[in-house]
């Protein structure tokens, strides 16, 4: 998959959650396959393994951390559901907030909306609360979507646009492009890269 991925000229990439039932942390096997991109989840997991103190939990993250940046320091690397201080100056890029949307009620409509519509706000305001982290790492506020069976307004949808952008920070996609109309992406998604 990864040489797939870099033949087609992209960058490959993998989200993981590294510690395991055993709490153990193995990492190096992935990078070696040639993965330039790593996304490391539920981080504040360490904080839960009962024999270690809360002191303890974030040295190991920082060490883990620090360690894949000493080892492989041209991957880069997003910190999810960290904490910061562990992450200060050792992760490229974290994620600062919550998920913008709520897949489980994809199928349900109302619900869909209204549900959307609070954890868009979540965003907004967790972008606008972890601004001045920027000068730590890239910020990411999650993905962007303009889907319409999202049940988001054009605009909720420019208002997600406008802060996406002035976290200044990654860009990810949350739609199939493929199945993405066309006036969408002109409208929506394009600005995003100017």
């Amino acid at each position: 998959v990864v040489r797939e991925i870099s033949r087609l000229g992209f960058k490959p990439g993998i989200w993981l959650a590294p510690f395991n039932k055993n709490n153990k942390f193995k990492m190096d096997d992935l990078i070696k396959l040639g993965f330039e991109l790593i996304k490391l989840d539920f981080l504040y997991k360490a904080y839960l393994i009962p024999s270690i103190t809360s002191q303890e939990a974030g040295d190991l993250v920082r060490n883990i951390l620090l360690e894949i940046k000493k080892i492989h320091p041209s991957v880069y690397t997003i910190a999810c559901g960290c904490p910061v201080l562990p992450a200060i100056n050792v992760v490229d890029s974290m994620r600062i907030g919550s998920d913008i949307i709520e897949p489980i009620t994809g199928t349900i409509p109302i619900w869909n909306n209204i549900m959307n519509s609070y954890k868009l706000n979540l965003v907004i305001n967790d972008i606008k609360r972890r601004l001045w982290t920027n000068k730590f790492w890239n910020l990411d506020p999650d993905v962007f979507v303009c889907r319409r069976e999202l049940g988001l307004t054009e605009k909720q949808i420019f208002l997600l646009q406008k802060h996406i952008k002035l976290a200044s920070g990654n860009i990810f996609l949350g739609d199939d492009m493929t199945k993405l109309e066309e006036d969408r992406i002109k409208k929506f998604v394009l600005p995003l890269f100017k």
